[in-house]
């Protein structure tokens, strides 16, 4: 990342829209750095300060079969799915604050589990402790329910057949949809 004379930052990399998060207004993508290195990274755009970030990633991000970031427990997280030998692996990192110059791991790894499938995405989180996962198989497609703590399994009962399945996160505001907003005195 540079600035030009006018302060604008230019970051040279290529950013994917479908791997996003928005999280205490501040708007995450995925992206892919240019140049021969091609390292994974996190650009964030702040709309507060109006700021544009780009926040390195764990390395074994560079070598997953996928990553997806979100909103999780008030932090921005990556739900990884990676190879480690011969084993499968679904780790989950976790920014806790912020990330600041000064930081060089703005993430930090707070949880591995074996993963039951190569072709395994997380999709979103359910409830806290549970991970919706799309699991794509030769012929089927399932989406199942993750408890990460327990490692029990539920099936939504969506299968037999390929579906585009996308995940979207909503957060409860202070302000009701279904009453009256205005300002009582």
């Amino acid at each position: 990342m540079r600035c030009d004379e006018t302060n604008a930052c230019i970051v040279k990399v290529e950013v994917f829209a479908r791997n996003r998060a928005v999280l205490n207004g501040v708007i995450y993508w995925e992206a892919i750095g240019k140049g021969m290195l091609r390292r994974n990274y996190i650009v964030s755009f702040d709309v507060g300060d109006e700021m544009v970030r780009k926040i390195p990633v764990p390395r074994d991000c560079d070598n997953s079969l996928s990553w997806n970031l979100m909103a999780w427990r008030g932090s921005l997280a990556i739900f990884l799915c990676g190879r480690r030998g011969l084993s499968l692996r679904f780790d989950i990192w976790r920014m806790y604050n912020q990330f600041h110059r000064a930081c060089s791991e703005p993430l930090t790894k707070i949880f591995t589990s074996a993963l039951f499938s190569e072709v395994t995405e997380p999709m979103a989180i359910w409830k806290g402790d549970e991970t919706v996962v799309q699991v794509l198989e030769a012929c089927d497609d399932e989406l199942l329910l993750h408890d990460y703590n327990s490692g029990e399994m539920k099936n939504f009962g969506v299968n037999g057949a390929r579906y585009d399945y996308k995940a979207h996160n909503y957060v409860e505001s202070l302000i009701s949809v279904h009453e009256s907003n205005e300002v009582q005195e």
